[in-house]
């Protein structure tokens, strides 16, 4: 079997991440793969990945199946782009990232989200056109399956979950901060770093985070953050998270929305207990897991409280334990298997 593996995403981020990691996995199966994308981020594709096989989006590959995974869940013209792959006789299966976010999911609400009248339906039979022709829908999560169907009305035997999977190749280490948190992502409004600055007026123990990431809302959040306190420091880019994540207590991610973010999984990976908000998958991951606690998503009170618990809690290195335990279950080449599953399914319709 030959596969295509396509996205528009012109920026490395988790996107990106997911279509390397399934290739390798893919190729470790004996699935032959080509990788397209834009052509410029195309050399530090093949610099990352020297092994994999890039060429440029609009090029011709002769796959058996062509498998696009969407950044945006309402990315431009890719309704077209799946018919116009259809039309070559091959089957098209499309992963959705991120299908749940503020534009997509009416019951967000977000004080600066404005739907013009009539938004809401449009979307909807858009989406619907956009994914008639594909052979079969993918997301990284179970909750982000139940979500499409609900929200689109889409043919459940047409959408499968496979969620995401990394290799964890890390020895785990001992929690030794005593109150030093850190956090991972964009600062936009998606990640909810708004939240936790808030959270910083109610600590009741005197926990800080550090919080990895550049975005719109840094210096904003970083001025809101002083005005607190100063208990949470946006420090921009780093070039060792997983080393900051290993000096740190635990990992928070209060996400407003999140389909099943790389961060957890390599909080896991690394032995360290995460904060999370219940959005989607994650406090289900936390929970099966037991690597972790949750709180109620928009209340920094809770989250507050949450980092309070953990400064306090005396097992924080089993928590996080447990949380490795977890992750060495899964793997790249498992991630693979299950996508192939589904194009044989595919392919034998």
């Amino acid at each position: 079997m030959k596969c295509a593996l396509a996205t528009t995403a012109s920026i490395y981020g988790g996107v990106w991440r997911h279509v390397l990691d399934l290739a390798s996995g893919l190729s470790e199966l004996d699935i032959e793969v080509d990788i397209l994308g834009p052509e410029s981020i195309l050399p530090s594709l093949q610099e990352r990945s020297p092994s994999l096989h890039f060429q440029a989006l609009g090029t011709t590959s002769r796959a058996d199946v062509f498998h696009v995974h969407l950044a945006d869940t309402f990315e431009p013209h890719h309704g077209r782009f799946i018919r116009r792959v259809v039309e070559t006789g091959v089957p098209a299966v499309v992963t959705e990232h991120l299908p749940r976010t503020v534009a997509s999911d009416p019951s967000i609400h977000l004080t600066a989200a404005r739907r013009k009248p009539g938004a809401t339906q449009w979307k909807t039979l858009l989406k619907r056109w956009s994914l008639s022709p594909a052979a079969a829908v993918i997301t990284v999560s179970e909750e982000d399956r139940e979500f499409l169907v609900r929200r689109y009305n889409l043919d459940s035997s047409k959408v499968w979950a496979a969620p995401l999977e990394i290799d964890v190749t890390a020895e785990p280490t001992v929690v030794t901060s005593p109150n030093r948190f850190v956090a991972v992502g964009s600062v936009i409004t998606q990640k909810g770093f708004d939240i936790l600055v808030e959270a910083s007026a109610f600590r009741t123990t005197q926990w800080t985070v550090d919080v990895y990431g550049n975005g719109p809302h840094r210096e904003r959040l970083q001025r809101r953050a002083e005005e607190l306190g100063g208990a949470v420091q946006f420090r921009g880019f780093s070039q060792d998270v997983v080393g900051e994540m290993r000096a740190a207590r635990g990992v928070v991610i209060p996400s407003r929305w999140e389909s099943g973010p790389y961060v957890l999984l390599e909080a896991m990976a690394n032995a360290r207990p995460v904060i999370v908000s219940n959005t989607d998958a994650m406090p289900r991951i936390v929970k099966q897991a037991q690597c972790g606690v949750w709180f109620e998503s928009e209340d920094p009170e809770a989250l507050a409280s949450r980092l309070d618990e953990l400064v306090r809690s005396p097992d924080v290195t089993q928590t996080g334990l447990n949380g490795y335990e977890a992750a060495r279950a899964m793997s790249t080449k498992h991630m693979a298997s299950s996508n192939a599953e589904i194009y044989d399914k595919v392919l034998a319709r």
